[in-house]
């Protein structure tokens, strides 16, 4: 059996399949992959999830942006031991996340292929570990010159990205696009841990919002401010970007925020006082956590919320990646304050 590929996708139903098939083939915007069928859906891997979206909203095609593992329709001459699964691409790099038990050797090799399948690649790099309170990723350069700065592109809009020396994953660009179409006009919105702000800007393409991008990574707020003049063009909202630790926002910020979003799986739980200071009335929660089923993710959210919120009220929990064989990241939407 192949090894499966990460993809951003489009889901539609089976009786309209055929037609979207033609209509993203024609613009090239499907994925060297296999599409899937999930009872009446077909989930068709794309690579660029707004122009697919977008395309098939044109035809009348209702679709909804997901994400999966595919199997890939030419083989990827990547060792078994490795697999495509493996590794992510962040604009002209790719990153081989490293496994117990696999030689180096073999990562070399991988390294190879890769680059036959992306010959325009910078370099590639094998991340063996993080380090420091930023948990910045420890790279081993495999392939090419070593240069650690990228520009990524998801949704339409484009992202400066140092791969050493800030975060962003490239498979949340589904879960970005998703929650960039529940945003309404005129929304107050809180990106606690921004990284390089490509939830913020998503948000504000969508909709005519102001959203605030924190982070405590100085030069992640450098680069957030960089993107968000990058993409000053598609943005109808406003980001503001601010480097600060989030515990301290009840502190500096004023004002109510209508939804929060807090992309920290590891330590989530810990930022949700500050983070029930600053919500409205009725605000929504994007709560992202590192735990091992939907159940214990909701529970341990909605307990937490509860303690600083007042009230609350789940919306709905969901699986957004699959970070060990045991455990996974999931999203927990709240109200609070209802």
């Amino acid at each position: 059996m192949s090894e499966l590929v990460n993809y951003g996708c489009v889901k539609v139903e089976v009786r309209r399949a055929e037609q979207a098939l033609a209509a993203l083939k024609a613009k090239g915007l499907i994925a060297k992959a296999k599409p899937k069928r999930e009872n009446d859906k077909l989930k068709i891997p794309v690579l660029d999830l707004l122009k697919a979206s977008s395309t098939l909203s044109g035809l009348g095609i209702e679709s909804e942006p997901c994400e999966d593992l595919f199997e890939p329709s030419r083989p990827s001459g990547i060792p078994k031991e490795i697999g495509l699964s493996s590794f992510i691409k962040i604009g002209n790099i790719v990153i081989f996340s490293r496994s117990s038990g696999v030689p180096f050797d073999a990562y070399v090799r991988a390294a190879q292929a890769v680059t036959r399948i992306y010959p325009r690649l910078e370099s590639v790099f094998l991340k063996v570990g993080t380090v420091g309170e930023l948990r910045l990723p420890q790279l081993v350069l495999l392939y090419g010159s070593g240069s650690t700065l990228t520009r990524a592109t998801e949704n339409g809009l484009h992202f400066l990205v140092d791969v050493a020396k800030t975060y962003y994953n490239p498979k949340l660009a589904g879960e970005r696009l998703r929650v960039s179409k529940e945003v309404s006009e005129g929304e107050l919105i809180l990106d606690m841990f921004a990284g390089v702000a490509p939830f913020s800007i998503t948000a504000a393409s969508a909709a005519r919002c102001e959203a605030v991008a924190v982070d405590v990574n100085p030069y992640a707020a450098y680069l957030a401010a960089r993107n968000v003049a990058l993409n000053a063009r598609r943005l109808k909202g406003k980001v503001t970007v601010m480097w600060a630790d989030s515990r301290t926002l009840p502190d500096v910020l004023e004002g109510e925020f209508d939804r929060i979003i807090m992309n920290n799986p590891t330590s989530v739980l810990d930022f949700i006082g500050p983070a029930c200071a600053l919500a409205a009335k009725g605000a929504r929660l994007h709560v992202y956590i590192l735990t091992g089923d939907e159940s214990t993710a909701l529970d341990l959210v909605a307990s937490t919320a509860l303690k600083y919120c007042g009230s609350v009220k789940p919306i709905g929990v969901h699986r957004v990646l699959e970070y060990s064989p045991s455990q996974n990241i999931y999203s927990v939407e709240l109200l609070v304050k209802a």
